[in-house]
């Protein structure tokens, strides 16, 4: 039936137990770089994902910082426009005191003319009394 000898047979099963330990440590090695490799793409899925939440962090950060340039701009336009009224108003106050100060030396020349007037009228009635 079986063809080869006692002899044969050991040194085939003392072969595949050789072959088996030396394999082994190979398919040990291999199981410990496919696990490694494993890792290394899991770590290079994780690494690429947070580039994508950097960008994606990158390109909110910009648009904001673009608003907040706008949104500084109008607060500088609406400063220079408040000096503007400043200096308008500042202006016209000093126009309204300047008025206002001719205003009362027209009066106090009225006054002056009227109480001259008077004391004039006075003396032509009573000419005693001055």
């Amino acid at each position: 039936m079986d063809n080869r000898s006692d002899g044969s047979f050991g040194s085939d099963r003392e072969q595949y137990t050789a072959v088996h330990w030396e394999l082994s440590p190979a398919k040990q090695e291999l199981r410990k770089l496919r696990e490694e490799y494993d890792f290394s793409k899991q770590e290079k899925a994780a690494a690429i994902h947070q580039a994508v939440e950097a960008e994606i962090t990158v390109e909110a950060n910009k648009k904001r910082a673009n608003e907040l340039v706008k949104e500084i701009a109008g607060v500088h336009e609406s400063i220079e426009e408040v000096k503007l009224e400043i200096v308008h108003a500042r202006e016209e106050e000093t126009k309204l005191y300047a008025d206002k100060d001719a205003e009362k030396q027209t009066f106090r020349a009225k006054l002056e003319e009227s109480t001259n007037k008077l004391r004039t009228l006075k003396k032509d009635i009573d000419p005693q009394s001055t």
